[in-house]
């Protein structure tokens, strides 16, 4: 296996936090998060620990069998839905069109799909991924959509409502400002964008907001 990417990508986000206050309130971060997911108290004080100095190498020969039990099967199979169920869905208006953008491997879908009050749930995404033919239900559909396609796409299937988790983090600025805006001319009245986005602030409180679009009377719910 090589590491090379792991090493660059670590090394990016080591010169992106040099300064020592942020350095410390990642870590404090990190600590608290990879407990809260089932990792050892043993693979997170080695990871906190040699944070700046960490060689993948023997890192990964440690701990690779944790790291697929708890991150791949744990977190996204039993954490993340868990999360949906809770705090996601109860907002999301009885539908009978979702749309999922950037719905990755499909979780959310997964998850709304358990729900009756949803009638037809469509996922996109810019790539294909394997989970979503082995996830067969008839109220579901997968398809890849490019952002060039994305404003047809989305006047011609009108979803009801529209959901946007963990996605625009993966985006440049304008890229969001460009998704946002097809968005926002586009859903048709008293339509509801609900958006679950991390935050790094070390200020700011968790917090769920409305915004209402006055022209089209598209409600945004954000957290």
């Amino acid at each position: 296996m090589s590491y090379s990417q792991y090493k660059n990508e670590h090394r990016e986000i080591l010169d992106k936090i040099a300064n020592k206050k942020l350095h410390d309130y990642i870590l404090s971060n990190l600590q608290s998060s990879l407990s809260s997911i089932g990792f050892s108290n043993e693979f997170v004080d080695y990871f906190v620990n040699n944070f700046s100095e960490l060689n993948f190498e023997q890192f990964y020969s440690k701990f690779d069998e944790e790291i697929k039990k708890v991150y791949d099967i744990g977190f996204f199979q039993k954490i993340v839905p868990d999360y949906f169920s809770k705090q996601v869905i109860p907002h999301i208006p009885e539908s009978n069109k979702i749309l999922d953008l950037g719905c990755g491997t499909g979780i959310l879908i997964h998850t709304l799909a358990k729900e009756q009050k949803f009638q037809e749930l469509i996922g996109i995404d810019i790539n294909e991924y394997p989970e979503w033919k082995q996830f067969i239900n008839p109220k579901v559909t997968f398809k890849i959509i490019k952002e060039r396609e994305f404003d047809n796409f989305l006047k011609k299937t009108q979803p009801d409502n529209i959901i946007l988790t963990w996605t625009l983090h993966h985006m440049e600025y304008d890229e969001q400002v460009r998704y946002l805006t097809d968005i926002f001319k586009t859903m048709k009245k008293g339509s509801r964008i609900v958006i679950l986005e991390d935050s790094y602030s070390e200020k700011l409180l968790p917090i769920m907001k409305f915004a209402r679009n006055r022209t089209n009377s598209c409600e945004f719910q954000i957290w």
